[in-house]
């Protein structure tokens, strides 16, 4: 195999010039397109994501695919080949730093500077769902920010390609956790609508500082994107208009059909001005009506007469409905306190201890997890294996063996929905899993 280093030439066309990103999909280079005399960014796939035949078609279709989309927001895809067994794709270079660079440095952002950048973003992803392509990796490390201010989304196609790939395979990727779509995360079918969910979690990041679920490891990101709701944006960061809010609240819905219906409504809802209250004149509060004229015979005028309403018989029994909501609301607190603190405490007194391993065959993940928890133990590595999605197949160590409490438990979990096969005994590879690094 070549070896990947400055001044190698891939197809006989684009020599490296230096290396500017790595990740799950592979390595970034600077070239120089000798036919065309132009610099542009040659991604060079992964081993794990070019290993066989089928991978390297799927993403030259992928790319081909991409390469029809053009949009002043969408970084182009030029070409595709192969070097030897090296296959790669060819995009448009473009100046200037990550978004995911940009947060570091400077998040929060204010409100319509986030709006703004995710208008853009959303018409490159508008542009592409017309098209028939899903990203399925939306994040801030891919949408490049360029010094004019323009905004630009990457790997359109590739992150479609390593996706459709990897969920078939024994190399299950869901995407990166933090912007991680509920059915993404389940292994279901994602749609257009999965990258309205990602958006929406970009969107909250950048006006927060943070996204909507910070967690101690991937796995639990991305059963909190699963299981909870996220704090409301406007409680979450102070000075975030009411649309703005609002529709990233809408696009990190649970179920996509409740998202907006497009990448175009989302960035309709951010342009969508919040309009004022009107003011009430007090003067107006009580129209004063003229009086009727009357004939000769009638000589008292007509003078208008306003109704009062007693607003006091209502407030006894508004003060009696809030104080039993109130009640309700402090023991459901109450109950779920003690019952954090109580799992804690179980954790902490078993660490050290032997505990047994719970049965965890048949659990989903989000099931194994809490039971591994009241046993004084941790999820560690989730392996995928092809069977059922999302339901954990084995363990290790497997159930009844007795370890040190905070040990650490490897889950095999079905990856597909073809007939699974006998999951692997021992211990495991550590593969890719939902903590994949960014690429």
């Amino acid at each position: 195999m070549q070896q990947l280093e400055q001044d190698v030439l891939l197809g006989e066309r684009y020599r490296l010039v230096r290396m500017i990103g790595s990740g799950g999909m592979g390595t970034v280079w600077e070239a120089e397109d000798e036919i065309l005399g132009r610099p542009v960014a040659v991604k060079v796939l992964s081993e794990s994501l070019a290993a066989g035949e089928r991978a390297v078609r799927r993403f030259e279709r992928e790319a081909r695919a991409a390469a029809r989309l053009s949009g002043p927001h969408i970084a182009a895809v030029y070409d595709f080949g192969r070097s030897e067994d090296r296959p790669y794709i060819v995009m448009e270079l473009v100046p200037g730093e990550t978004l995911a660079d940009r947060l570091a440095r400077e998040a929060p952002f204010p409100p319509q500077e986030a709006a703004r950048i995710t208008t853009q973003v959303a018409e490159a992803l508008e542009e592409a769902h017309a098209a028939g392509i899903v990203h399925r990796d939306v994040k801030p490390g891919n949408v490049m920010l360029t010094p004019a201010g323009d905004v630009k989304v990457m790997d359109f196609g590739i992150a479609a390609a390593a996706w459709a790939e990897r969920v078939t395979t024994s190399d299950l990727v869901l995407g990166t956790p933090s912007y991680l779509a509920p059915e993404q995360a389940k292994s279901e079918k994602t749609t257009p609508a999965s990258d309205v969910y990602a958006l929406g979690a970009v969107l909250y990041e950048m006006c927060a500082g943070r996204p909507p679920f910070v967690a101690e490891s991937p796995v639990a990101v991305a059963l909190a994107h699963v299981r909870d709701d996220p704090q409301p944006l406007d409680q979450e960061a102070k000075g975030v208009p009411p649309n703005i809010a609002a529709a990233a609240m809408a696009a990190l819905a649970k179920d996509p059909a409740e998202r907006p219906p497009s990448a175009a409504a989302f960035a309709s809802m951010l342009r969508e001005p919040t309009l004022p209250l009107p003011a009430i004149d007090a003067a107006e509060e009580t129209t004063q009506l003229e009086p009727v004229a009357r004939g000769p015979e009638e000589t008292t005028p007509l003078t208008p007469v306003r109704r009062r309403v007693d607003r006091r018989r209502f407030v006894v029994p508004i003060l009696l409905i809030a104080g039993v909501l109130l009640l309700i609301m402090t023991i459901a607190l109450v109950e779920a306190r003690d019952r954090s603190i109580l799992q804690r405490a179980q954790r902490e007194a078993r660490v050290g201890q032997r505990v047994a391993v719970p049965e965890l065959t048949g659990k989903t993940i989000a099931e194994a997890q809490d039971a591994l928890a009241q046993a004084g133990l941790t999820v560690g590595d989730v392996l995928p294996h092809p069977g059922q999605a999302g339901i954990v197949l084995s363990s290790d160590p497997p159930a009844g063996d007795r370890v040190r409490g905070g040990t650490s438990v490897t889950l095999v979990v079905g990856a597909s929905t073809s007939s699974p096969d006998k999951p692997p005994k021992g211990k495991h590879d550590n593969g890719k899993h939902v903590g994949e690094e960014k690429d």
